[in-house]
């Protein structure tokens, strides 16, 4: 065996063990997911803001990612999914981001809506599959 043909083995090795590290880690993370839906309850006629956040599911990469969403400058780290937010009627400023490794704030967006008594406003963010566009948000 030449040396060009070590280094062709070598690499077709290396990149066979990082596809298997790849699957073996996006796995783990189905295996492991958080919940998609965690809601807190107090009263059907309290005031609430809905917040639910998602990916395109080609970007699985992203469920490595913590989401941050931030309710008129409090901010809270959770996972992918629904969260439900108990608030007093007004008007709320809601943003939503993620982190991915080390970069925090990735594709925020942010909307605004007034929420009046016994109301549930719900407000939809979805990342994409690039990562270098602010995600769609709707508030329903």
């Amino acid at each position: 065996m030449s040396d060009s043909d070590i280094a062709i083995l070598f690499t077709i090795f290396l990149f066979v063990g990082v596809i298997l590290l790849l699957t073996t880690a996006y796995l783990l993370t189905l295996r492991f997911a958080p919940p998609l839906a965690r809601l807190e309850r107090r009263s059907e006629q309290s005031p609430a803001i809905e917040v639910t956040v998602a990916h395109s599911p080609l970007a699985f990469i992203y469920r490595w990612g913590t989401p941050t969403i931030e309710i008129n400058g409090r901010k809270e780290q959770l996972p992918w999914g629904q969260h439900r937010f108990q608030l007093p009627p007004g008007d709320y400023e809601i943003s939503v981001s993620y982190q991915w490794l080390k970069w925090k704030g990735l594709r925020k967006n942010t909307v605004r809506c007034r929420l009046d008594v016994g109301q549930v406003r719900h407000v939809k963010y979805r990342a994409g599959f690039d990562r270098g566009r602010p995600g769609t948000m709707t508030v329903v």
